[in-house]
C-alpha cells in the first residue's frame, strides 16, 4: 500500500500572532470548545477532494511521445542526497529513509538534479493494489495490473521548466513496455489546478473522486 499520488505544490502560509489579550478574550466569549472548533475550521479545509485518473498502457506509449528534451534518472541515490528541505514538513533524514524503503520494495524514483540540488523527483510504483488517502481518510483499490505514479515534488527554484510533464511522459514510456502493467494511475487534489492541467494534457482520463466525509 502506498500513500496518495500527486505532485506537491505547497505555498508557505504565514501568520501573525495575535496579542495575548485578544486570544484570552476570544476564549472567554466562545469557551474552550468553541475556540477549538473555530481554530479547526481555519486549519483544516472544509472541502478536500482527490481526483483519480487512469490511462491504459495501450495508449501510454502514444501519450508519452518521442523521447526528447529533459531526461530523468532512475533510482539515482546521488540525486536524492541533494534534497533540500525547504517546506515546513520537510526532513532530509526521513526523506532518505523513506526513499530507501521504497526502492527496496521495488519502486522506482525518477529524478533531475544539478551539481548541488535535487530539482525534481517523482515515484513509480508498479502493480499496486491500493493507496491510502490520509487527508480524506479513504482507501482506493486499483484494477489488477495498475502502476501508480505518486509523490511528485519540484524545488521552487526549478518550477515552470516542464519537469513534471517530462517525468510523467518518461514514466508512461516505461509502463507501456512492461507487459505486466495494464494501466497507469495518478491522483491529484482538485484544487491543484496546475498539476491537474498537466495530468489531463498528457492524456490521463478522470475516473472518480474521493471526498472527505
Amino acid at each position: 500500500m502506498i500513500p496518495l499520488s500527486e505532485e506537491l505544490d505547497v505555498e508557505s502560509v504565514g501568520s501573525r500572532r495575535r496579542p495575548l489579550r485578544t486570544a484570552i478574550g476570544k476564549m472567554r466569549r466562545l469557551g474552550v470548545r468553541g475556540t477549538l472548533r473555530s481554530l479547526a475550521r481555519r486549519v483544516v479545509p472544509q472541502h478536500v477532494e482527490f481526483r483519480i485518473y487512469a490511462l491504459p498502457t495501450i495508449a501510454a506509449d502514444a501519450a508519452a511521445g518521442e523521447p526528447a528534451g529533459l531526461r530523468m534518472r532512475q533510482n539515482e541515490w546521488a540525486d536524492l542526497r541533494k534534497f533540500r528541505p525547504i517546506e515546513s514538513w520537510h526532513d532530509k533524514s526521513r526523506f532518505l529513509a523513506e526513499a530507501r524503503q521504497r526502492i527496496e520494495r521495488g519502486e522506482q524514483v525518477f529524478t533531475c538534479a544539478d551539481d548541488e540540488l535535487l530539482l525534481h523527483y517523482g515515484w513509480f510504483a508498479p502493480l499496486q493494489r491500493e493507496s491510502l488517502f490520509s487527508e480524506v481518510g479513504k482507501r482506493y483499490t486499483y484494477a489488477p495490473g495498475s502502476a501508480v505514479l505518486y509523490d511528485f515534488y519540484t524545488d521552487p527554484s526549478a518550477r515552470g521548466r516542464g519537469m513534471y510533464r517530462s517525468n510523467l511522459r518518461q514514466m508512461l514510456r516505461l509502463a507501456a513496455h512492461d507487459p505486466g502493467i495494464k494501466q497507469v494511475c495518478i491522483s491529484v487534489r482538485s484544487d491543484n489546478a496546475a498539476s491537474r492541467h498537466v495530468i489531463e494534457s498528457v492524456g490521463f482520463q478522470y475516473q472518480t473522486s474521493l471526498l472527505r466525509d
